[in-house]
């Protein structure tokens, strides 16, 4: 089976076969309507929410467990080698299946195993089918694997669970109704979901066999359960023969195809169709580097049908795998960097579409309003936390930021200008915005704190404005329309660089405050207490690298703030970036390992500084060709376009 293209995510048996490096590197899936399917490379399961199948059985987001594993173990009819490892209670691992994998890698999205067997080579993938509650997992004998000198077959343990994704599930707590048919099994949960269990190259015996005391190790971790109990419902009896794929099928749907070659065959088609799209639609993407590649396809992870009475083609963005749903703030957030810049504008449109059903008196939900002094926007309410710095423990608002805060403001002015643009393109009058957008501006100028040499964070709190040197600033020079003049812009990229810089993002406080946590550890309240008192968050690295360019003039070395991401693919989860990082060394990754934004902003400034770096090296002749070509069909100015940042 050919690649997309050449594999930047593999590892060999020096990860593989090593269970703690094996364990901290997960694969993630997902289908296009808010399932999704995840593991290890070493086949363990170390979070609840690890497992083939987990599905919304209360649409749209009411995602429940649905098969957990699917445990291999081949056999010629003398030995046998298991392809799967557990993790049980006291920390023992049995069996250690992990110790056969000769490789493991991503073909664009699709996990991919190799295991070597003695003299014998066998391949794994696991596929969703996209727009379905499907999951594939398929082997088959590698044809440079030697010639076996006994028949040889799969025998695979099929376990399921029912609890939600958050959960976890007792022994002998449910008891669905199990009906075997051969190739098929169907384990029915009455007046609830059923699900079709499917072998292709064999059959499917029932089996009704509880295993106990899973161990969750990354849930320990965070201060929660750490038990996993789950239902064995069946085992497949397979027959290998070279070049064949066999395997299993687990659906929600009543009949699923079988034909795992040509399942697989959909999932590299429509990875390869997402690519040529975006080279297509975004020439920047063109000739991007692998990792960039890598990235665009991770983009479709997070888009998701989200049908309305008003919107029956309504989409949305799952804000990260594996406990968040859709919220306002991160769809909006990431928008640009996974519809924009992958080539996605139809997408885009119903995102917001659908999005716009939600809107109260002019704003997605969240309260804020018009100081009407000076034009600023003002938020807060007591025990209310409103912008993205959102933790909360009990009735703790730790950052409530209660007041004007500088990122929202930042945008509200950008939105001011962007809206005069618009106005001239619709030949509308300009004025409202330019008016007020002007009050902003000079409103604004009391954000830049003369002694530290930044911008306040908050200005007129319940304690007054806020000297804390935090991240939010960076929006007041990132975004396309800044308030502000060089000299400041230029303070603000040096402060945040001295003081916030990582090589995966921005820290959320400078360490020289006396609330700074460098490491993002412990229970619900020691995390929630740190989530945004020293943590870097890797989508503001994008912005910080967009805010360099802007102020310095070099596309280049800004885009080469990026590069770190690249190796970050090959940790955590695998292909995709995570939502937060230590804010000490060594910047362990924490929080969600696969995030919407932390992709999409990575992205996006990726795009937008290969444009600034193409349009640079263009002769200038060629330069003035393109603007008026574009102005003649606009009917904008050479000088109004040039004032447009990239």
């Amino acid at each position: 089976m050919e690649t997309t293209h050449a594999p930047i995510i593999r590892f060999g048996r020096e990860i593989c076969g090593d269970i703690e490096q094996a364990e901290r590197r997960e694969w993630w899936l997902a289908n296009g309507l808010g399932a999704y399917a995840a593991g290890t490379i070493a086949g363990t399961l170390t979070r609840r929410y690890h497992g083939l199948l987990i599905a919304p059985v209360n649409p749209p987001l009411g995602r429940h467990l649905v098969v957990a594993k699917a445990d291999a173990t081949l056999s010629d009819g003398v030995d046998s080698w298991p392809l799967f490892s557990n993790r049980w209670g006291g920390g023992m691992i049995a069996p250690a299946g992990h110790l056969n994998i000769e490789s493991f890698e991503l073909d664009g999205r699709i996990p991919v195993w190799r295991f070597a067997c003695a003299g014998l080579r066998l391949e794994q993938r696991i596929r969703m089918e996209q727009g379905a509650n499907t999951t594939y997992v398929a082997f088959r004998l590698l044809p440079d694997g030697g010639q076996p000198q006994r028949p040889l077959s799969l025998n695979i343990k099929l376990l399921v669970n029912a609890h939600d994704h958050h959960g976890s599930a007792r022994s002998g707590e449910f008891n669905p109704v199990i009906e075997s048919g051969g190739t098929d099994l169907l384990v029915r949960f009455p007046d609830w979901f059923a699900l079709t269990l499917r072998a292709r190259g064999g059959i499917i015996h029932s089996r009704h066999e509880w295993y106990e005391n899973f161990d969750l190790p990354a849930e320990r971790s965070r201060g929660l359960s750490d038990r996993d109990n789950h239902l064995c419902v069946g085992e497949a009896a397979l027959q290998l023969l070279p070049g064949e794929w066999v395997g299993v099928v687990a659906s929600l749907d009543a009949n699923p195809s079988p034909y795992l070659d040509e399942a697989l065959r959909r999932a590299r088609a429509a990875d390869a169709g997402n690519l040529k799209r975006a080279r297509v639609q975004v020439p920047e993407l063109a000739q991007a580097p692998a990792w960039v590649d890598q990235l665009t396809l991770a983009t479709a992870s997070f888009i998701f049908a989200r049908p309305l009475p008003e919107v029956p083609d309504g989409e949305s963005v799952i804000a990260g795998y594996p406990w968040f749903g859709d919220w306002g703030r991160d769809t909006m957030i990431a928008l640009p960097g996974l519809t924009l810049a992958s080539g996605r504008f139809e997408t885009a449109r119903r995102i917001l579409q659908t999005f716009a059903r939600f809107v109260d008196q002019g704003m997605l939900p969240n309260g804020i309003g018009v100081d009407a002094s000076d034009g600023l926007l003002r938020a807060g309410a007591p025990g209310v936390q409103l912008t993205w710095m959102d933790a909360r423990v009990g009735d703790w608002v730790v950052t409530p930021r209660a007041g004007k805060p500088v990122e929202i403001n930042a945008l509200w002015f950008n939105a001011l200008e962007s809206m005069v643009q618009l106005a001239d393109l619709l030949k509308r009058s300009r004025e409202p915005y330019r008016t007020l957008a002007l009050q902003v501006r000079q409103a604004f100028q009391r954000f830049v704190n003369e002694d530290a040499g930044g911008l306040y964070d908050v200005l007129d709190g319940p304690n007054g404005d806020d000297p804390s040197v935090r991240p939010n600033q960076i929006f007041a020079v990132s975004l396309p329309f800044s308030p502000l003049d060089r000299v400041i812009q230029e303070r603000v990229v040096r402060q945040c660089g001295a003081e916030l810089l990582t090589s995966y993002g921005l820290r959320s406080l400078t360490p020289s405050h006396a609330d700074y946590k460098p490491y993002y550890r412990g229970g619900v309240w020691e995390r929630d207490s740190s989530y945004h008192q020293g943590p870097a968050w890797g989508w503001l690295l994008g912005h910080y690298a967009l805010a360099e360019f802007r102020v310095f003039g070099d596309a280049q070395s800004a885009q080469a703030r990026l590069d770190p991401l690249r190796d970050h693919l090959l940790d955590a989860g695998l292909g995709t970036v995570s939502e937060i990082f230590d804010g000490g060394p060594p910047h362990t990754p924490g929080g969600a390992p696969s995030q919407a934004w932390s992709v999409a902003c990575t992205l996006e400034a990726w795009w937008r500084l290969e444009k600034a770096k193409k349009q640079k090296l263009l002769p200038a002749e060629s330069r003035q060709a393109k603007e008026k070509n574009k102005n003649s069909k606009t009917g904008k100015s050479i000088r109004a376009r040039a004032k447009e940042p990239v």
